[in-house]
């Protein structure tokens, strides 16, 4: 059935630092009615911008009033909160910091991608001379900055020849994206 009536309407939220008030009001259809029945009236989605942890405490509702047609109140069953954490591929290609650094034999090399892509990443002497290329392979849209993801760089040469204390530099090429950093292998 029609929940909402041909009537329903929907206010502006008002929006503040950190709180969100007024965010609809319907009138519910002649068939809510009818029958005692379970029914969802109002969902809520955010797109979150920093920490879960943080966000799932801050959020609350407050003073949720539902009315009849009277404008009684009437006893409103609020359902737990549940978080429906979409897996959704990265918005944008970055190229972090190695872990760690400075280094000594090995490090990590973690990067994130927006989308499907041929990975390569390339390690050069402080002199700009090719030491070694990583291929990747092709790597789906994601999050690659765990030991178990980044580009695992074990301090040798294309001859498998330990190299020497110094700075580096490292490129990842991915598509379109190419970026360098800097990284030092102490010894």
């Amino acid at each position: 059935g029609n929940l909402l009536g041909a009537e329903s309407f929907h206010l502006q939220p008002q929006m503040t630092l950190g709180r969100i008030g007024n965010i609809a009001a319907t009138q519910i259809g002649e068939s809510a009615g009818l029958g005692a029945a379970e029914s969802t009236m109002a969902s809520v989605s955010f797109r979150l911008k920093g920490d879960l942890d943080l966000a799932l405490k801050s959020i609350g509702i407050r003073n949720l009033v539902i009315a009849n047609q009277q404008s009684q109140s009437l006893p409103v069953e609020l359902e737990r909160m549940t978080t429906n954490l979409e897996t959704t591929p990265m918005v944008r290609f970055s190229l972090g910091q190695n872990y760690p650094n400075p280094f000594n034999p090995e490090t990590w090399i973690p990067y994130q991608l927006a989308s499907s892509e041929q990975v390569v990443v390339r390690i050069y002497d402080a002199s700009g001379h090719l030491v070694r290329r990583l291929d990747v392979g092709l790597q789906s849209a994601g999050d690659y900055t765990g030991r178990g993801g980044a580009v695992y760089w074990d301090g040798r040469n294309q001859f498998g020849e330990q190299v020497a204390s110094g700075v580096y530099y490292y490129t990842i090429d991915a598509g379109d994206f190419s970026a360098t950093s800097k990284m030092l292998l102490l010894k």
